[in-house]
C-alpha cells in the first residue's frame, strides 16, 4: 500500500506553500482512497488548520485527506461530486451578489458544502439548488427535507466592508459568518486554510463569545481588541474572502 509521509515545514511564503500544495496534490492523484495512506507529524506547517478527528488539516493533509471517502465526506453524488451526507439549501451574500450552496454535514459530523474539483457547485436561486440535489440524488437533512420555506441568507458583506475600511467597528455577527464559511470551503475543497493558532484562536474565541455569550454563562458579551488581534483578524478574515472566491468563481 502507497504511503506519503512529509516532515514539517515552518515559515513558508504563500507562493511557496502553493508551489507544494499542488506538487502534493499531482503525487497523490494515481492513487485512490483504497489504496493510499498519509502519514504527517503534527507540527507547524505541515499540518496547521483545522482539526479533522486528530490529525491537522493543512497544505499537505488538504489533499491527503481529499482521496479519502470514509473520513472527509459522503462520495456517493454521482459524476463526481462530493457531497454532504444529508444537506440543504441555504443563501450567502458575498461581493455584491446572492448565491445559493447545499450545505450540510459528513459522516462525522462535520459541516460541509457540494463541490466538484475545487469549487463550491453555486446556484442562483434556491429552486436551481434543489433541483440540482433532486436530480443528482444528494439526501437532504431529514430535519428539513419537508420545509419548503424559504432559506435564510447570511450577510457576509458588513465584514468586507469593515475590510475595505468602509466600517468604523467589525460586524461581529458576519465577522464570525465569514469565518465560518471559509472554515467550510477550506473543508469541502482543499484549499489551504490559516485561519488557527495563536492570536487567531483568541479573536476567533472572541467572536464565538460575542454571538452566543451564554457559553461563558452571560447575557452578553462586547470584545476589545487590541492592535496585535486587530490585525490577525484583518489577516484572517481577508484570507476568508479571497478563499471563497475562489471556491465559488465559475
Amino acid at each position: 500500500m502507497p504511503r506519503a509521509a512529509v516532515t514539517g515545514h515552518m515559515n513558508l511564503t504563500p507562493d511557496s506553500e502553493s508551489l507544494v500544495y499542488e506538487a502534493i496534490k499531482q503525487a497523490l492523484a494515481p492513487y485512490t482512497a483504497d489504496d493510499l495512506v498519509g502519514v504527517s507529524c503534527i507540527a507547524r506547517g505541515a499540518d496547521r488548520g483545522d482539526r479533522i478527528g486528530n490529525l491537522h488539516r493543512g497544505w499537505f493533509c488538504n489533499p491527503v485527506m481529499a482521496w479519502s471517502s470514509l473520513v472527509l465526506r459522503d462520495l456517493s453524488g454521482r459524476d463526481g461530486d462530493l457531497v454532504p451526507v444529508k444537506g440543504r439549501p441555504t443563501g450567502l451574500k458575498f461581493d455584491g451578489r446572492v448565491v445559493y450552496l447545499w450545505w450540510g454535514q459528513d459522516l462525522d459530523d462535520e459541516d460541509g458544502v457540494a463541490a466538484r474539483e475545487g469549487r463550491l457547485h453555486t446556484f442562483v436561486s434556491e429552486a436551481d439548488c434543489r433541483a440540482m440535489a433532486e436530480a443528482r440524488g444528494w439526501t437532504p437533512d431529514s430535519d428539513q427535507a419537508d420545509d419548503d420555506s424559504t432559506v435564510v441568507v447570511t450577510d457576509l458583506e458588513p465584514a468586507q466592508e469593515w475590510l475595505r475600511g468602509k466600517r468604523v467597528a467589525l460586524d461581529l455577527d458576519a465577522g464570525l459568518n465569514l469565518w465560518n464559511w471559509a472554515t467550510d470551503a477550506a473543508y469541502s475543497t482543499g484549499r489551504p486554510w490559516n485561519n488557527r493558532g495563536g492570536l487567531r484562536d483568541r479573536c476567533y474565541d472572541k467572536l464565538v463569545a460575542a454571538n452566543v455569550p451564554w457559553l461563558l454563562e452571560a447575557e452578553s458579551y462586547h470584545p476589545t481588541w487590541t492592535p496585535r488581534q486587530l490585525r490577525a483578524l484583518r489577516q484572517v478574515l481577508s484570507q476568508a474572502v479571497h478563499l471563497l472566491r475562489a471556491a465559488m468563481r465559475d
